[in-house]
């Protein structure tokens, strides 16, 4: 077998894109790709720089935008509340609601409740527990999306793979909100 080029994995070398020989003594092909390192040829690595910042770029998408440590919040340590846009177009269309209501005088600021059900439990929030969640939730969010495009640059300027591999891109998040009301 006539090696040209070998690509070090996890658990075996990968010679010349096409055979795989395993890390183990004995292994078929082994002894032929120590000869050929000993002979001063260095393996390349599994990844490059660029596909291992790019594969840490794809990780940090995944958990931004699908963790439930960062994209959900619980009310009163309960209540499931989504922070997404869909969650917040709901608090936003409920005080849109009871705001109008409370101008045709059909209800008054005092009275104006918001019923939040969940798991076949419920929660009353008045209108003004309701802008202060509102409020809350567009903190956590706008906090949260500062982090991700710190994440997305420091991950971007990384020297080495074994930085990339290093880096904690779940670092600095507001996670497990939780607001009592």
């Amino acid at each position: 077998m006539i090696i040209n080029t070998v690509k070090e994995l996890e658990n075996s070398y990968l010679v010349n894109g096409v055979s795989t020989i395993f890390k183990k003594y004995g292994a078929t092909g082994y002894d032929k790709v120590q000869d050929w390192i000993a002979e001063g040829n260095t393996p390349d690595p599994e990844f490059t720089l660029e596909e291992k910042i790019e594969y840490q770029l794809q990780q940090l998408d995944n958990y931004h935008f699908n963790s439930s440590e960062i994209r959900e919040m619980k009310i009163n340590d309960y209540f499931i509340l989504s922070l997404s846009g869909n969650g917040r177009n709901l608090i936003a269309e409920q005080m849109q609601s009871l705001d109008q209501q409370i101008k045709l005088n059909v209800i008054t600021e005092e009275s104006a409740i918001f019923e939040y059900f969940y798991n076949g439990g419920s929660i009353e929030i008045t209108l003004v527990q309701l802008r202060q969640l509102y409020i809350f939730m567009l903190n956590v969010v706008n906090t949260n999306y500062g982090v991700y495009k710190a994440h997305i640059h420091a991950i971007k300027n990384l020297s080495t793979i074994e930085e990339v591999e290093a880096y904690d891109f779940t670092a600095n998040y507001l996670k497990n909100q939780n607001l009592n009301v």
